[in-house]
């Protein structure tokens, strides 16, 4: 069971493309929201739910010299995870799950 926190104003689910179980999540602070995108392949979920947050903590598991391997196991590359961050406007982003 989660604590309640009076400062958290929304929690949203958020449906990506890895395996069936994944999901990443939207947290909502008032003026402030963090958005962890899980693991998955850029996708249009991710961006529209973290359109304007204020942190974005996306999977960037490969290089892109390794597109081809990130695209067959459903990960992301550093250079994917950035033009989410820009397409969705997002204010700080963070890399995460390095291999």
């Amino acid at each position: 069971m989660l604590a309640k926190c009076p400062c958290l104003t929304g929690v949203q689910h958020i449906p990506v493309l890895h395996c069936k179980y994944a999901g990443g999540i939207r947290l909502d602070f008032g003026v402030s929201s963090v958005v962890f995108s899980g693991d998955t392949i850029p996708c249009k979920q991710i961006i529209a739910a973290s359109r304007g947050c204020s942190v974005l903590i996306h999977e960037a598991t490969f290089g892109s010299d390794r597109s081809a391997e990130a695209r067959a196991k459903r990960h992301s590359t550093v250079e994917e995870a950035i033009q989410v961050a820009r397409e969705s406007k997002s204010k700080i982003l963070i890399l995460t799950h390095f291999s």
